[in-house]
């Protein structure tokens, strides 16, 4: 336009207003193809500033626009204020008269759309508001929808306006692209048939249409939210007129546009056919309407006279508002056959439903007829005779998907099977009954067929549909696709226009790669028949087979193949009943009917069933705990020690390799490889070389890698056992891990990526001294991910050595070449080591004593042993045996040269023995098989329970039995003398009665471990007077039993019925104690773990089972049960193991397996009310009263939420407790943590603050004049930013320094022309370690540079050019993807490192998006409320892969984060936010984080779709009063409605009354001996009525009191005689009289009240607290009773809470034994304590003389001994007797006796309740009732009862931690959670 950044026109300097001394300056804000707009500052000399907008078009046509833009938003603005920008001027240049301007206010827009409730309202009132001043529609000027000119011309009517408008519209897109024939043939229908038929009615007889002003032009580019908390938006560009209404929703039709289905269901555009006319699918899409329209109004237009008569009153409401893609598809019959779902035959009592799917160009009755004749249709003339069919429904599914039809077709596979799920859901016949279901499908009809299974999997409405799924027919079938449909795709598009059904239909297409991909995950449950082509079809041209074999057949394993002898067309096509071809198709068929009906009785009875259904200052524990490592493996280098002759391995430690790698740290590479062929000494040569650096000084970590031990090939188990002997040993790196741990770095789970990161490169390797250190690492080839550690090594610091040995495979070679200059490579020789093999030989040959010459004999030896070490121990043992020179000479010729072959010979030896066959057999195969190594007692009791034998003195059994493939080690550990023995045994061709068959083998060490675990072992002996009720079996194998019978399950085949029956056994029994015994060793990870490999053995079983089979849905079930108790309860079990059978329970869904088999009144407590029903994907969720929650962050211990009012909360993030609050000055639009979550920045447009987290301290606040678009913390010294002025800024809080610099500079001359000229609208920073910018202009690429502003290059994709939501790094240094989510709905990963596309996923609608920090996987929130969980998958891991789907039609997301641990997210929407806990998470971090033979079977899962949590629909309880008796309790809630709840089964009975809408009771008492019921509400009303009791209901008789006060109310209190009532607010209390209901006195108070509470024994008396005061009162008038001087209370501690003495909550509890109070401190201090006092204390003294009033005590001195429990209690619940009742910190519901507590530290916590049903704050609304000993909790708007709590107790005990200020409780010696009165404890009582 010829402007420059500091042109100012002077036309334009003289129309802004008010400019006075004002500096103007110009800034580019975007462009459009027919304008720029520009942001014009003026800057003032007092500091301030104003800013505009201003728009600048060109020639005659933008003067025109801009005009038209000006008096339309006047008119707008007229109506609506606040719904637009106030204009301030419009003119043309005075510099440039060919250029003009418009002006309005400047506003900040916030991302997103406005809220549609808000919005539409605004929407509305700017419709309804005014009409137009002459009646008419049109507008006194032309405006323009982008660059279109709108004919405004005034009209008389609607139809009039509107036939003008698209007459302009289609002379606008004619004179711009031409003339088009095909849509000026269905022009005359539009004008003379379509129009009138639907506008006429709307103006005839006496209907009219208002004229309403429109904005014209309202999509969600010219709507937006701004920052002064506007949430119901503004909008701007109109092109308004005066016209209907319902015109305005036109724009919302675009599939682009994010006004979805929360704002309209149309999706359509003819605007868009002339603004684009070089895009002629706008074009196809207006023909494709209009003939749509034609068919369905054929009739045309109706005459005046017979309006009313046609049209029904619902035709003139919406007048089909909703498109129905699939309304083409309802013809009429032709010779196709119909459309849609047709029955064929139906019969009396069917039991399956076949329906039948054509392919493409087919129908559904042409398809499955040879000819026209009837007879020849063979689903309906030959099925239902036959006899094998007589309970089969039969029907056919017709679509249209005539390729050769001369018009384009937005259809797709996609479409025809969501019209044919529509049908199956909807079909009565089908819906009402529980049939299964086979699908029968030609050609693409076999592709709907997978994709309508795939819908009905994904829509949890449809979860019962797709359940009833049982076979599927392919005929002919394209799954890859055909060649043939790429020819037609390209004959389509050059004729008449492209048809999405064919495109699906080419090769490696993305529908079918989606369809394969997510149907392969889901098919296991499906029976497959596939059948093929044989022969070519013939055309007149050529002939050629339409689908190959490859792509016509799946190769899954449920799928059945064969081919027929037919052409594709002729395949499905039948002469008469005797074809060959019809044959195998039709007794295929039967064998799946056949297969439902076997199943049918076994699904009924299922069916039915299921319904019946400590702390230690001992640094290395507090290591080992951290880091989740046992201990250092000394026994292996002990073992490998003990196997060394002296003097041998020398020449390793002594050769100039090894000395020049240890002394010449500088001169040589860091690693040192070792490898060697196997049994040469690598694992003997490796611990020398740890026992020669210990001696040399250095600071030496080791680890041994066992094949043998699942635990032990573990790559991430290497790194922390490392790091663990790293801290022992160096007190800096001690310091270092220590200090990881405090900042909230948690190890547990950590893969050995994220260990590596987090443990090594920002950890250890940080500190000076890790150049000190060395690593010996042996046997690296049996680590089980031995690849991955080639990165890791890249990586390593300077002065790191590492020494490692391996086997020379293929693998480490290329990964040595990797590490070029960082390793030296050597390798062991026959040679190298024959000297030391002769040292053993002689060393062996002299303990055994032989008389044969030595040299002679080992000579011979070592000839044979080619340098392995192994065959020569396994020779010396032979000639143990050898007492003869003739023995020995047999021994030595006999022996095989080859290691394998002197194994054959061993076995060969122990088949010889017939009587220790067996033992031998079941010895190694235990040995061979077992995941970790036994020990001699563990494998004495497996060999027991495997052939019913005792075997004795195992040590010399073992070797003897096994022929010396077996030996045991140090500790009694059993073993294979080599990892090659366990290759031998298990080698398919192995021919021996002792070879070892894995799969049966695992499946028989899965049954006896499961047999070994329904039995006695897992219970402890029975305390006395209980009688023993079998034999106790041996208890030594529990452990191994418990941790790896699923690994061995999982290995097992799924054949074997047995496997399930036993474990389905074993899950309804003892699965209690067996997750008791996991717990006490304090992990649950082998839960989760089990529960991994058990769902992957269930779906290989599923071949074998009905789903419905009870076995399958009993494990099926507690598969889900584990994993999510294990999550949801980890820290109660783990606290208390025992309360997984007693507690847990009752707490679980109703429906899961846990609840329906052990929650039982006699075990366990009983919970009513807590109605969940299933598992909760959404575990939190916090509502806000006020303002929008618009941004959440996560960090490593915390999370924090912003709203728009400027409030910030912090949460923690296992207990979602808020420990923290902050005011920002305006709304929130981006948080950022720092490490370790110690400081907190916080932006919004105008102010960045930065806050210290823990102190609530606000550091810095700096104003920033652009939007910030991103921040990044560089350490705690400072912050990045970037803002949407285009530049970084950097802040050095140290030294106060601020660094600006802007990209646009290097993007210019970068890019050159092509660099953006507006703002950009996103920008995303990468972790540190990758040191990446991105940012995203609208109609540009993706730029991407370096974080200090240095151009790299660009990511273009088509994909995007409207610009992005969201970006987001991948924040894995493994994984170089940058994510983008694109205003066209995209999502497109793209490497920042080579800037190419790397992949596309189209209708994702992204609003949002987060990584997990580990890298793995990726979470999506979409404006419509939809949630998308993705794994980075592939070889890069750049493709994403759906694993999850949470729909919704709520509130947009605003922004989604994921919780440290990668397990949990948290997004944020309306006013909500919400915590998720997805399954599918748990199971992925387990399968990913373990190299256990449990878990690292990786299964891959079909993605999941469920439906989400709906808003809250029920109003929270507020306030809860429960009546002595037990039996009622009346709660008030947050909508004012006062309800009464019965204590029977905790449900509502009956809403009593209610106060004013919008106001929420905050308190409720009961005056009993008057009937009456008190509450009070948050805006100062209270309210007394009477009620009576009649029968379970109360009837309210008379309100005697309905007063109002001037401040808030916190509490009621109604005196013990029932005839007085207490107001309490924070500075007056009021005393009334309940009887008449009149006020007897007021007192204010001038200083601060902590507490009002009745005496505990003086019932006319009640007391006040203040801060060290206390005050007594007569009930009866007020009167006090105190002196001037009160009584002083005496606290301990009271230095640690006087200096800030106001900032406490309060809480005061009373009995007639002691009187408590509970002080927590505000604002984010850490300090709470709990005070006691005797009664006595606060007891009037009689007067000596009766004339004078009783004289009042001095001071009340706190008791001794209670102070420390304050940091412990949450909340006091009451106080009965000398016992206190009171929620602990962690939840649990404990008590305590005063007396007893003191000598004693002992108290008693009774049962847990879950972290939901505690408040946001933490507090906790809880009743109690003495009467009935029943507990009453509020859960949002739940009424909880639990009952029994307090007969289950365990004891604990206050202890100090050594070191730290703070106490903690402590489970007494030998206690458990136990019934009281049982005598026993409730774990040892279940015999199941």
């Amino acid at each position: 336009m010829g402007l420059t950044g500091d042109e100012v026109d002077p036309n334009v300097e003289a129309a802004l207003p008010n400019k006075g001394d004002g500096i103007c300056i110009l800034a580019p804000h975007g462009e459009s193809r027919w304008a720029t707009a520009w942001r014009v500052d003026i800057e003032r000399t007092d500091g301030t500033v104003d800013s505009y907008f201003m728009k600048v078009s060109r020639g005659d046509t933008g003067k025109e626009a801009i005009e038209g833009e000006y008096l339309s938003t006047e008119t707008m603005h007229s109506i609506a204020p606040d719904f637009c920008p106030k204009p301030i001027a419009r003119g043309t240049y005075r510099n440039d008269t060919d250029l003009h301007y418009y002006i309005c206010n400047f506003f900040e827009f916030t991302e997103g759309v406005p809220e549609p409730v808000d919005f539409c309202k605004k929407v509305a009132l700017l419709h309804s508001k005014e009409t137009s001043p002459n009646g008419k529609f049109g507008f006194d000027v032309t405006t323009y929808n982008g660059d279109l000119p709108q004919d405004n011309t005034w009209c008389d009517s609607w139809e009039q306006f509107f036939t003008q408008g698209v007459k302009q519209v289609l002379s606008v897109r004619e004179s711009r692209a031409g003339p088009h024939k095909e849509l000026d043939a269905v022009l005359p229908d539009l004008y003379g048939q379509i129009i009138p038929r639907l506008l006429r009615p709307l103006e005839s007889h006496g209907r009219s249409v208002r004229p309403a002003f429109i904005h014209g032009d309202l999509w969600y580019g010219n709507a937006a939210i701004v920052d002064e908390c506007n949430e119901e938006g503004i909008v701007f560009d109109p092109a308004g007129f005066w016209g209907h209404n319902e015109y305005e929703m036109g724009n919302w039709r675009p599939l682009r546009n994010k006004f979805g289905k929360r704002y309209f269901d149309e999706r359509f555009n003819m605007n868009a056919a002339a603004i684009f006319p070089d895009q002629p699918v706008f074009v196809d899409m207006v023909i494709e309407e209009i003939q749509r329209l034609s068919e369905k109004y054929p009739e045309g237009r109706i005459s005046r006279q017979n309006t009313d008569r046609s049209l029904t009153s619902s035709q003139l409401g919406r007048h089909d508002t909703i498109v129905n893609n699939f309304s083409s598809l309802s013809v009429s019959d032709h010779e196709k056959g119909p459309l849609g779902l047709t029955t064929l035959f139906s019969p009396v009592c069917p039991v399956v439903d076949i329906v039948f799917i054509h392919g493409l160009g087919g129908g559904s009755r042409k398809t499955w007829s040879k000819s026209t004749n009837p007879a020849h249709f063979w689903p309906m003339s030959w099925l239902p005779e036959d006899q094998d069919f007589q309970h089969a429904r039969i029907h056919t599914f017709g679509y249209k998907a005539d390729w050769g039809e001369r018009r384009q077709s937005f259809l797709s596979i996609l479409d025809f099977a969501q019209a044919l799920l529509g049908e199956l859901r909807n079909n009565p016949e089908i819906r009402r009954e529980h049939t299964r279901i086979i699908l029968v499908g030609h050609s693409m009809g076999g592709c709907v067929a997978k994709k309508t299974y795939i819908l009905a999997r994904q829509e949890s409405a449809c979860h019962d549909l797709a359940r009833r799924f049982h076979s599927m027919f392919f005929l002919g079938t394209p799954h890859r696709g055909s060649d043939l449909a790429s020819i037609l795709q390209n004959m389509l598009a050059v004729a008449w226009g492209s048809k999405p059904f064919v495109t699906d239909l080419v090769p490696n297409s993305t529908a079918l790669t989606e369809i394969n991909d997510s149907f392969r995950h889901s098919a296991a449950d499906l029976h497959l028949w596939s059948f093929y082509e044989t022969l070519p079809v013939k055309t007149g041209v050529s002939n050629r087979v339409v689908v190959e074999k490859y792509s016509a057949t799946l190769g899954y394993q449920n799928e059945q193949v064969s081919a027929l002898d037919a052409d594709h067309r002729d395949m499905c096509k039948y002469k008469d009943p005797s074809d060959p071809n019809y044959r195998k198709v039709r007794n295929s068929l039967c064998t799946a009917v056949d297969m439902v009906r076997s199943t049918t009785a076994s699904t009924v009875t299922a069916e039915a069933a299921e319904e019946a259904s400590s702390v230690s200052q001992d640094y290395g524990r507090q290591l080992a705990d951290y880091l989740s490592t046992a201990e250092v493996h000394e026994n292996d280098l002990s073992a490998m020690q003990d196997l060394r002759c002296p003097g041998s391995c020398q020449w390793f430690t002594e050769s100039n390799i090894f000395t020049a790698w240890r002394v010449n740290r500088s001169k040589t590479p860091p690693i040192l490889w070792l490898t060697g062929r196997p049994s040469t000494g690598k694992s003997v040569l490796a611990s020398f070389v740890v026992e020669t650096l210990v001696q040399s000084g250095s600071l030496c970590s080791y680890y041994f890698f066992k094949g043998s031990e699942a635990e032990r090939t573990s790559l991430s188990d290497c790194l922390r056992n490392l790091a663990y002997q790293m801290a022992l040993q160096d007190e800096l790196v001690l310091e270092k891990i220590l200090k990881l741990q405090k900042q909230g770095i948690d190890c547990d789970g950590m893969d050995e990526k994220a260990i590596w990161r987090k443990l090594f490169v920002t950890g250890i390797f940080e500190t000076m001294s890790s150049s000190k250190h060395v690593w010996v690492l042996d046997g690296l080839d049996e680590c089980s991910k031995f690849t991955r550690i080639f990165r890791l090594l890249q990586q390593i610091p300077t002065g790191l050595r590492i020494f490692t040995t391996s086997r020379s495979l293929e693998e480490i070679n290329r990964g040595l070449i990797s590490l070029t200059s960082k390793v030296h490579t050597t390798s062991i020789s026959s040679s190298d080591t024959m000297d030391d093999i002769r040292a053993y030989v002689s060393l062996r040959l002299d303990e055994l004593g032989l008389e044969h010459s030595y040299e002679s004999l080992a000579d011979k030896i070592i000839a044979k042993s080619s340098g392995s070490f192994l065959w020569v121990r396994l020779v010396l043992q032979e000639l143990e045996s050898a007492y003869t020179d003739e023995d020995i000479e047999a021994v030595l010729n006999d022996i095989p040269d080859d290691l394998l072959d002197l194994y054959s010979r061993m076995l060969s030896t122990v088949e010889s023995d017939r009587r220790r066959v067996k033992l031998a057999k079941s010895v190694l195969t235990w040995v061979t098989l077992a995941s970790r190594p036994l020990t001699t007692q563990e494998l004495q009791c497996a060999v027991k329970l495997d052939i019913h034998e005792t075997p004795h003195n195992m040590d010399k059994l073992l070797p003897t039995v096994c022929g010396q493939l077996v030996s045991v080690g140090q500790g009694s550990i059993v073993s294979l003398i080599h990892e090659t023995v366990r290759e031998f045994l298990t080698n398919k061709d192995l021919d021996s009665e002792l070879a070892v068959k894995k799969v049966e083998g695992h499946g028989r060490l899965a049954g006896i471990c499961l047999k070994y675990l329904c039995g006695d072992a897992l219970k402890r002996s029975k305390p006395p007077g209980f009688q023993r009720l079998g034999p106790v079996q041996e208890k030594i194998l529990v452990d191994y039993a418990s941790l790896h019978f699923a690994h061995h399950l999982f290995k097992s085949t799924a054949e074997d019925f047995l496997g399930i029956s036993e474990l389905a056994r074993f899950l309804s029994g003892n699965v209690l104690s067996w997750v008791e015994y996991i717990a006490k060793r304090g992990d649950l990870r082998p839960l989760i773990q089990t529960a991994t490999s058990l769902r992957s053995y269930l779906r290989r079983r599923a071949k074998y089972t009905a789903p419905v089979d009870p076995n399958f849905q009993i494990v099926d079930a507690w598969v889900v049960d584990m994993i999510r108790v294990a999550v949801r309860f980890q820290q109660k079990l783990l606290s208390c193991p025992s309360s997984i059978h007693c507690l847990i329970p009752p707490l679980c869904p109703s429906t899961s397996a846990i609840h329906t088999l052990f929650a039982n009144s006699t075990r366990s407590i009983q919970v009513y009310g807590h109605d969940l029903t299933q598992w909760d994907d959404c575990i939190a969720r916090i509502d806000f009263d006020k303002g929008q929650a618009t941004v959440v962050e996560c960090g490593e211990k915390s999370f924090v939420v912003g709203l728009s009012t400027g409030q910030i909360s912090v949460y923690l993030n296992q207990s979602m407790q808020e420990v923290a609050n902050f005011k920002h000055s305006e709304r929130v639009s981006s948080l950022k943590f720092s490490l370790g979550d110690e400081y907190l920045a916080a932006c919004g447009s105008k102010a960045v603050t930065i806050w210290d987290v823990k102190s609530n301290e606000q550091l810095y606040s700096f104003p920033s004049r652009h939007r910030i678009l991103g921040t990044h913390w560089l350490g705690a010294e400072g912050i990045l930013y970037a803002t949407q002025s285009s530049e970084l800024i950097l802040r050095n809080f140290e030294t106060e320094e601020v660094e600006k610099y802007s990209w646009l500079q290097p993007l210019s001359e970068s890019v050159g022309p092509d660099a953006p000229t507006q703002p950009p609208g996103k920008a995303v920073f990468s972790s540190s370690e990758k040191d990446l910018f991105a940012v995203a202009y609208r109609g540009h690429p993706i730029y991407i540079l370096d974080q200090s502003g240095v151009y790299l290059g660009r990511c273009h994709s088509p994909s995007i050019h409207h610009g992005v939501h969201a970006m987001v790094f991948n924040p894995s240094p493994d994984i170089d993807a940058l994510v983008a989510s694109s205003a066209e709905g995209t999502l497109v990963v793209f490497n920042p490192q080579n800037t190419q596309v790397s992949y596309e996923r189209s209708q994702v609608h992204a609003h949002t998006l987060s990584c997990s920090p580990d890298g793995r996987s990726l979470v999506t929130g979409s404006s419509s409320g939809t949630i998308e969980v993705y794994d980075f998958d592939g070889i890069d891991g750049t493709k994403l892969t759906l694993i999850y789907r949470i729909n919704a039609h709520e509130d947009g997301i605003r922004n989604i984060s994921f919780i440290n641990d990668g397990l949990r997210f948290i997004d944020v929407r309306g006013t909500q936010c919400r915590v998720w806990e997805l399954e599918v998470l748990i199971r992925k971090e387990t399968e990913n984080t373990s190299d256990s033979g449990i878990s690292s079977n990786v299964t891959s899962f079909p993605p999941k779709t469920v439906g989400m949590l709906q808003g809250r629909a029920l109003p929270d309880i507020t306030a809860i009063a429960a009546h002595s008796s037990g039996k009622i309790a009346i709660c008030g809630k947050s909508n004012g409605e006062v309800s009464l709840y019965l204590l029977a089964d905790g449900k509502e009975s009956q809403v009593l009354y209610a106060h004013s809408q919008g106001t929420a009771v905050v308190s409720v008492a009961i005056a009993e001996a008057l009937g009456l019921i008190v509450t009070a509400d948050d805006s100062g009303r209270i309210i007394a009525a009477r009620w009576v009791a009649k029968n379970t209901l109360i009837a309210i008789t008379e309100t005697t009191m309905d007063e109002r006060l001037d401040r808030s109310i916190s509490k009621l209190i109604i005196n013990p005689k029932n005839d007085r009532l207490l107001v309490c607010s924070k500075d007056l209390e009021q005393l009334w009289d309940l009887s008449s209901g009149k006020s007897i006195e007021s007192v204010s108070w001038n200083e601060e009240v902590r507490g009002t509470i009745s005496h505990p024994t003086r019932e006319d008396l009640f007391m006040t607290f203040g801060v060290d005061r206390a005050r007594l009162f007569s009930w009866n008038d007020f009167h006090e009773l105190t002196g001037p001087d009160e009584i002083e209370l005496s606290r301990h501690r009271d230095d640690a809470h006087s200096a800030q003495h106001s900032q406490f909550a309060a809480d005061y509890h009373s009995g007639p034994n002691g009187l408590v109070e509970l002080l927590k401190a505000f604002g984010g201090r850490d300090f709470s304590q709990l005070n006691t006092w005797e009664v006595s204390a606060f007891e009037p003294h009689p007067a000596k003389e009766t004339s004078q009033p009783p004289r009042m005590p001095a001071a009340a001195a706190s008791v001794a001994g209670f102070e420390e429990l304050g940091p412990l209690i949450r909340s006091v619940i009451t106080v009965i007797g000398s016992t206190i009742y009171f929620v602990d910190i962690d939840l649990w519901i404990c008590s305590l006796d005063l007396d007893l507590f003191r000598s004693t530290s002992l108290a008693k916590r009774h049962f847990f309740i879950p972290s939901e049903w505690a408040r946001s704050s933490g507090d906790v609304l809880v009743a109690f009732v003495a009467a009935t000993r029943d507990f009453f909790f509020s859960s949002n708007h739940r009424f909880i009862i639990v009952k029994s709590g307090l007969e289950f107790q365990e004891e604990i005990r206050l202890v100090s931690m050594p070191g730290q200020q703070s106490s903690s409780w402590k489970v007494a010696s030998d206690s458990q959670m136990h019934r009281k009165g049982s005598g026993a404890v409730v774990s040892l009582l279940h015999t199941h």
